[in-house]
């Protein structure tokens, strides 16, 4: 018996939830239009971003091949990779130092990323000849 007076007030409460949340003066604002100029301008220096992607790796492709192309994108190195694809794809180290080495110059590059655990990495990567020549965990 008590059930009976809890089911229609649960029903009345759902329908005043179901009026409130469909009313008439939740119409969408009007356009904002700082937010509509910055908005394009994103478009545009994005389109202009992709020209100038697709043109570097044109000239990548044509002197190297495809293979640094998909490890620039992806965020890999690889053996024998120029210095230059190594900063595309991993971006600035945080630290550097010269080394002394046999068969001409070399570097050492430090990399500080978080994992996809939270926990920070550290990459050290040596570069023989403007070439890297292989990367280890620190």
């Amino acid at each position: 018996m008590l059930l009976i007076p809890i089911l229609i007030i649960a029903l009345a409460a759902g329908f005043m939830v179901f009026l409130f949340l469909n009313r008439a003066d939740r119409l969408p604002h009007p356009p904002d239009p700082v937010l509509e100029k910055a908005s394009l301008e994103l478009a545009q220096k994005k389109t202009a971003y992709e020209k100038l992607e697709q043109s570097l790796f044109e000239q990548i492709d044509k002197k190297f091949g495809k293979k640094y192309i998909q490890d620039i994108k992806d965020g890999m190195i690889s053996v024998g990779m120029p210095s230059e694809f190594l900063l595309m794809a991993w971006g600035k180290p945080a630290e550097t130092a010269a080394l002394t080495v046999y068969n001409g110059t070399g570097e050492k590059w430090v990399y500080h990323q978080v994992g996809s655990n939270g926990k920070q990495n550290h990459t050290e990567v040596i570069l023989l000849n403007n070439k890297v020549d292989g990367w280890k965990d620190i």
